[in-house]
């Protein structure tokens, strides 16, 4: 996989292209695609079923960091986001807000009691992985038809919206 792919697509979306137009970005892009196919504009099933794993995997790995990226900035004011491994638990614990007993005593006694704060618990969240498998012809992309930062935002804007479901409900 090509990590100066991924980045340049990351950076597409972010607008993050220096002096260049999105414009020609987005076909430089398309251009080192279209490289894998063979270079050529015409499809190529060879080429394309000896590099397909690779186009993939560029478009994939651009999008599961735009997407994390997208969400965390949408909803950055109101949760807190965490990555954990397969398997781990996501436990929060609830803070003791209780304040120590405080008692009038008389000159020379130091019989008081000790105290001490319980712990109030914890909150298990339960998480579930989510996914989505979107579909549109390479060749449409390689040709030109198919703008990448208008895909991506497609995708944001459903986990957006099934996130502010989850969220409302």
């Amino acid at each position: 996989m090509s990590k100066e792919l991924v980045k340049l697509a990351v950076d597409l979306y972010n607008n993050q292209i220096g002096k260049y137009s999105k414009e020609d970005v987005n076909e430089t892009l398309r251009q080192e695609l279209i490289k894998l196919n063979g270079g050529s504009e015409i499809f190529n099933r060879r080429e394309f079923r000896r590099n397909k794993n690779e186009i993939f995997t560029i478009i994939e790995v651009a999008l599961d960091q735009l997407i994390v990226n997208i969400i965390d900035k949408q909803f950055n004011d109101f949760i807190e986001t965490r990555n954990l491994a397969w398997g781990d638990t996501n436990v929060f614990k609830l803070p003791n807000n209780e304040l120590f007993n405080v008692a009038m005593i008389a000159n020379g006694t130091s019989n008081l009691k000790r105290q001490r704060l319980g712990d109030r618990g914890q909150v298990v969240i339960e998480v579930a992985p989510y996914g989505m498998k979107i579909y549109e012809e390479l060749l449409r992309f390689l040709a030109g038809k198919i703008d990448w930062v208008d895909m991506v935002n497609r995708v944001a804007k459903s986990f957006e919206l099934q996130l502010s479901q989850q969220i409302y409900a």
